[in-house]
C-alpha cells in the first residue's frame, strides 16, 4: 500500500508501480484508522488462503487498533497479536530483514536515476519508478521466509534471539561520599591512588610548585597543608537514592505480546468507545444548550430595549453603549455563540485567541485544542496569518 500526501489521488503518480499495489491518499501522507481498514478488508482478505485460522502479527500503532477491525477478523477466523512495544526491532519480520535493504537499493536507484539524468529532479511522479525496481530486487519469497526464520516466528524458535538484546539497559554509578565505586560485582574499589585502606587522604608534607618565568615574591615553597583543609577541598556531595515503594496502583503501559481478537480487549475497546460516544452526546447537548441561552438572550435584550424605549427616551450614546456592553465579543463563544454569564453550571474554561489585537473567546471544547495548544491557540481568521 502506497499513500501519497492530499486529498486526491492523480493518475500520474501511480505509473510503473508493482502490479497489485493499493494507493490512497492522506493528509499527512501517515496511514490512519480509515485507511488500515480499507487495506484489511480490499486488500488483506482479498489474497488469504481458504484454510482457517489465520495469523496477523503486527505492532501496537493506534491506527491498527479498531472495533470493526476486530469484529470483522473476528467473524473471519483471523486472529491478531499485537507485538510488546519497543521490541519491533527484533521481532517483527520486515523490520529485521526488509526495510533496512529496501531502503538501500531505493537510494540506488535514485542515484542511477541522477546520473543518467543530470540535473533533473526526482518528484513524487518518479516515485512507484524508482520503488518498483528496488522492491523486485528485495521483496522476494526467500527473503520473506528468511525473515520470520530470524525472529523465530516460523519455524517457531524461541532461541532465535539471544537474551543480550532484551536485557536492560546499563546504568552508570557515581562514587559515594568516601569515594568508593561499587562495581557490577559486589566489590568496592577506593578511585584515588593516596586514599589508604582506613579511608585516610594521605597529605605529603609540602608541596613544591615550579615558578619558571613567572614573578614571584614567595620562595616555591608552602608550609604544611592542614588534613583538614585538603578534606574540604575535595569533598564529594552525597547523594542518597530513593527507594520506590511498592503500589497497588495498575499501570496503563502494555509490556506483553496480546491477542487483540481475544473477547476481553473486545470489551475493553468497546467500552472506550462508548466512553468517548457518550463524551461527544453530552458536549453535543452543551452546544445546543448554549445556543438556546442565545436565543432567549437575544430575546431578553429585544425585550429590555423595546420597553427602556417606551417608558423614557434614553441619550443615543447610553443605549450605543449598553448594545456595545451586552452584544460584545468578549461574552460569546466565538464558535458556538454561548453567553458566557450563563455558563455557571458548564464549570468550563474560556480561551483567548493569542493574537494580541483580536478579543474572541472560545469554550475549551470549542477550541479543538487541549494541553499546552491552549497558549497558542489562534481563531480561524488568524491561523493562516
Amino acid at each position: 500500500m502506497i499513500i501519497f500526501k492530499g486529498q486526491r489521488l492523480n493518475k500520474g503518480l501511480v505509473a510503473n508501480a508493482p502490479s497489485g499495489t493499493l494507493f490512497a491518499t492522506s493528509k499527512s501522507s501517515f496511514i490512519d484508522r480509515e485507511l488500515f481498514e480499507h487495506w484489511f478488508e480490499h486488500h488483506f482478505m482479498k489474497y488469504l488462503p481458504s484454510l482457517r485460522p489465520v495469523l496477523l502479527i503486527m505492532d501496537g500503532h493506534s491506527s491498527h487498533i479498531s472495533l470493526g477491525i476486530l469484529k470483522l477478523a473476528k467473524e473471519n477466523e483471523i486472529e491478531i497479536l499485537c507485538l510488546p512495544p519497543h521490541t519491533t526491532s527484533e521481532l517483527q519480520p520486515l523490520d529485521k530483514c526488509l526495510f533496512k535493504p529496501l531502503k538501500t537499493e531505493y537510494n540506488k536507484a535514485c542515484m542511477q536515476f541522477m546520473k543518467e539524468n543530470p540535473g533533473q529532479v526526482i518528484t513524487r511522479y518518479d516515485f512507484c519508478g524508482l520503488f518498483s525496481t528496488a522492491y523486485r530486487k528485495v521483496c522476494t519469497m526467500g527473503n520473506a521466509a528468511s525473515a520470520f526464520r530470524s525472529t523465530g516466528i516460523f519455524p517457531f524458535n524461541p532461541s532465535a534471539i539471544s537474551d543480550d538484546i532484551f536485557a536492560p539497559s546499563t546504568v552508570s554509578k557515581l562514587p559515594d561520599a568516601g569515594g568508593d565505586h561499587h562495581t557490577d560485582n559486589g566489590t568496592t574499589e577506593k578511585t584515588d591512588a593516596n586514599v589508604q585502606s582506613d579511608g585516610d587522604i594521605h597529605v605529603p608534607e609540602t608541596m613544591h610548585v615550579h615558578t619558571e618565568n613567572v614573578p614571584s615574591t614567595s620562595n616555591g615553597t608552602f608550609p604544611a597543608a592542614s588534613k583538614d583543609t585538603i578534606e574540604n577541598l575535595l569533598k564529594v556531595p552525597k547523594f542518597f537514592k530513593e527507594e520506590k515503594t511498592a503500589s497497588n496502583k495498575k499501570s496503563r503501559r502494555i509490556t506483553t505480546a496480546r491477542c487483540l481478537t481475544s473477547d476481553e480487549v473486545i470489551q475493553m475497546i468497546e467500552e472506550k468507545e462508548n466512553e468517548k460516544e457518550l463524551k461527544r452526546i453530552e458536549k453535543e447537548n452543551r452546544k445546543l444548550l448554549r445556543e438556546s441561552r442565545m436565543e432567549e438572550r437575544k430575546k431578553q435584550i429585544n425585550s429590555q430595549s423595546s420597553k427602556k424605549g417606551k417608558s423614557k427616551r434614553m441619550p443615543l450614546k447610553k443605549i450605543s453603549e449598553i448594545s456595545e456592553k451586552e452584544n460584545s465579543c468578549e461574552n460569546y463563544c466565538h464558535y458556538c455563540g454561548g453567553y458566557y454569564f450563563d455558563d455557571d453550571s458548564d464549570d468550563e474554561d474560556w480561551v483567548k485567541c493569542s493574537e494580541k489585537e483580536c478579543n474572541l473567546w472560545f469554550h475549551e471544547t470549542c477550541t479543538g485544542s487541549y494541553g499546552k495548544g491552549l497558549d497558542t491557540f489562534k481563531c480561524n481568521s488568524h491561523k493562516n496569518i
